[in-house]
C-alpha cells in the first residue's frame, strides 16, 4: 500500500543504506513499517511477513563474517532465491542490522 507523506503522523527518520552511499526514509506508524527510497514520492507499507523473512535471512548469515551480511546483494533474488521483494528487502535488512526495528 502506498501512503502519501502528508498522511504520515509518525516521525520520519533517515537511514544510510547498507552500502553507505545513499539514504532512505522510514517511519513506523501504527506498528507498520513505511519506506521511501530512490525517487519514490510516496511511502510503501512493508508486509510483516517480509520483515520476518529478512530477519530469518540475517539469522541464516550470522555465522559468517559480520561484514558479509551487510552486502545488499544478499537480500535480493539473484542470491537469495526466496526473497519476497527485491526492492524493499535490502532496506528492511539495513534497519534490522542497525537495530532500528
Amino acid at each position: 500500500m502506498k501512503i502519501k507523506r502528508e498522511n504520515i503522523i509518525a516521525m520520519i527518520n533517515k537511514q544510510t543504506t547498507l552500502g553507505g552511499r545513499s539514504e532512505f526514509e522510514y517511519a513506523i506508524q501504527n506498528g507498520k513499517l513505511l519506506l521511501r527510497f530512490g525517487k519514490m514520492i510516496n511511502f510503501l507499507e512493508v508486509k510483516e511477513d517480509w520483515i520476518i523473512n529478512v530477519k530469518d535471512r540475517i539469522e541464516e548469515l550470522k555465522d559468517k563474517n559480520p561484514k558479509f551480511k551487510t552486502q545488499t546483494s544478499l537480500y535480493n533474488k539473484k542470491i537469495w532465491h526466496d526473497c519476497p521483494n527485491n526492492r524493499t528487502c535490502p532496506y528492511v535488512a539495513c534497519l534490522i542490522i542497525n537495530q532500528k526495528i
